[in-house]
């Protein structure tokens, strides 16, 4: 059959095939278009409902008075927080925070201190601390602090360069689909926030055992020779 023949036989499934290609691309790109716009939406959404827009009084509690709290004097307030009074103790921290906001002209938020509770564990083989903070309600407000100490309460701190505490947070992130969304991170003593990643569910145990396996793989601080 001549070459000519033969393409004037397939020229219509040619133009078949292409018109299913082209179909098919147009479904593609229709779909993303659909998830680009859905995504807009929900961004959108969260710029307005207050989810991208911490309280002052919940983040600076947990990222910055008890922080600097824990920096300060570590085995002295992981023993405190194992006291039978440390809840009370975390009542008069959330109010100086309060205060002290109030005083500087900023507003702390309408942020209750329902659920603000202190629990003591051990966590890969080190006291720690864990503060239960009120309901978060917008990205980087804290669900936990795991305030863990790099040595037993009856031993002395580690010589540097190993730290002498670890200050780990458990923070509502801000979600990319269906479901809420937390993030592990962690504070040093320079004052560096560090995000880690994605977290699991915002529950006690779990958020303990999430420490305890980022520990045990943590690499030791390197050492410095004299």
């Amino acid at each position: 059959m001549p070459a000519a023949a033969v393409v004037a036989a397939l020229e219509p499934l040619i133009l078949l095939a292409g018109g299913i290609v082209a179909t098919a691309l147009m479904a593609a790109a229709a779909l993303i278009i659909f998830r680009s716009n859905r995504k807009t939406v929900e961004l959108r959404h969260h710029l307005t409902d207050g989810s991208l827009s911490p309280r002052n009084q919940h983040y600076a509690f947990a990222h910055s008075y008890l922080r600097s709290l824990a920096f300060e004097d570590p085995d002295r307030l992981v023993i405190a927080l194992a006291a039978p009074e440390a809840d009370d103790l975390l009542f008069e921290l959330w109010n100086a925070v309060g205060k002290d906001l109030s005083q500087a002209g900023e507003e702390p938020g309408q942020s209750g201190s329902e659920g603000l509770e202190a629990v003591p564990a051990r966590v890969a083989g080190r006291p720690c601390a864990l503060v239960k903070l009120p309901q978060p309600a917008a990205a980087t407000e804290a669900y936990f602090v795991a305030i863990v100490l790099n040595h037993d309460i009856d031993e002395p701190p580690k010589a540097p360069p190993e730290p002498a505490l670890f200050y780990f947070t458990l923070e509502r992130g801000v979600p990319l689909g269906e479901g809420d969304r937390t993030l592990f991170a962690e504070w040093d003593a320079a004052g560096t926030h560090k995000l880690i990643g994605d977290a699991p569910p915002p529950d006690a145990r779990t958020f303990l055992d999430h420490v305890a396996a980022h520990l045990v793989a943590r690499p030791a601080a390197p050492t410095t020779s004299a």
